[in-house]
């Protein structure tokens, strides 16, 4: 039993039957191990009467490139998206890693989202060297104002500088 509001929270299997036509400003949903090169939900996320603000996305891990392939489908189709958080979990520990120069290429995926202030992207593991990534990413998007991928610290932009802070809160924002 789904409730209609303005958010959908659900796998993917329903996006386009409850989105469609529907002011939903917030999704938040699972994809499941039947990961499709074609991610027939990415094309739902636009039947939306309203834009999509606010998306929420569990996955579970695996190569970079399916990840990056995930990422692109939104960005290519939510230019007014405000807030990404995309989780990754892991069924195991021995999962390929991913090289902080994938993420440095997810900035010419950003450049088109004038509207998007914070992203959170969790893989699980931590970043060699964040600090590149982070200004590729803000000089990609200006309006990037806050970025966390990891699970106890959130980076604020100041400026040209970013700055990061503890998150008291374990849970994904």
């Amino acid at each position: 039993n789904v409730t209609f509001s303005s958010h959908f929270d659900q796998t993917t299997e329903l996006i386009e039957q409850i989105i469609q036509g529907r002011p939903i400003r917030r999704v938040r949903f699972r994809l499941l191990f039947d990961l499709r090169v074609d991610f027939p939900w990415a094309n739902s996320l636009a039947l939306s009467s309203t834009p999509i603000l606010d998306l929420r996305i569990v996955c579970m891990r695996g190569p970079i490139m399916t990840l990056m392939q995930i990422l692109t489908a939104v960005f290519t189709r939510l230019a007014q998206l405000e807030v990404l958080q995309v989780l990754c979990v892991s069924p195991s520990r021995s999962v390929t890693t991913f090289p902080d120069s994938a993420f440095k290429e997810l900035g010419i995926y950003l450049a088109p989202l004038h509207h998007l202030y914070h992203i959170t992207i969790r893989t699980g593991e931590p970043f060699d060297d964040l600090q590149s990534v982070l200004l590729e990413w803000g000089v990609a998007c200006p309006t990037l104002r806050a970025v966390r991928v990891s699970q106890d610290v959130t980076w604020y932009r100041r400026g040209d500088e970013w700055e990061s802070l503890p998150v008291h809160d374990e849970t994904l924002d």
